[in-house]
């Protein structure tokens, strides 16, 4: 069985481009195998440290109220769609399923969006090729280092905070 940091320790080779082993190569397969066209797989992931903490943070950051989530699917994979929309929906609270996007290029899903210049669109993700996306796109991004949870959600919350600090100034402004 693959270990959740054998998997991050894969990624982040992928991301950067390295070149990846024989044995990288088995256990991505093997990872693909276990996740491919399985929706019990993602759906029944076990929920990460400060996931509900961040989610309500970002629902206080967000001009709407209700925060976005945006992840990425598997390719041609829709059973990894469901099952990350089954996780959220069963794990997380305060969050509306229409604010809930599984897109594979995280970068033409902000663009598609079309905000205004006075909306601040913030990334928070572990991916190094999704941060570029984001940020070629115009977005803010947050890096999460799924090899410290706790170092991330400070880092996210005092960002996070940021913005909902000016939100607060903006409408003090207009009453």
């Amino acid at each position: 069985e693959i270990t959740a940091q054998e998997f991050n320790d894969l990624t982040d080779l992928k991301d950067a481009g390295e070149s990846r082993g024989g044995a990288d190569k088995q256990v991505e397969r093997y990872f693909l195998t276990a996740a491919s066209k399985n929706e019990d797989w993602w759906a029944n992931l076990p929920m990460l440290p400060h996931a509900q903490a961040l989610v309500d943070l970002a629902n206080k950051a967000s001009h709407t109220g209700k925060a976005m989530i945006l992840s990425a699917p598997l390719h041609n994979d829709p059973d990894s769609i469901s099952g990350k929309e089954i996780w959220i929906e069963t794990n997380l609270s305060d969050v509306e399923l229409g604010n809930v996007h599984v897109e594979p290029d995280k970068g033409a899903f902000l663009k598609s969006l079309e905000l205004p210049d006075n909306i601040i669109p913030v990334l928070i993700d572990d991916r190094a090729k999704y941060h570029q996306q984001f940020r070629d796109a115009g977005g803010n991004v947050i890096p999460w280092n799924v090899h410290d949870p706790a170092a991330s959600f400070e880092r996210a919350a005092e960002e996070l905070s940021i913005i909902i600090k000016n939100h607060a100034k903006d409408y003090s402004k207009q009453t």
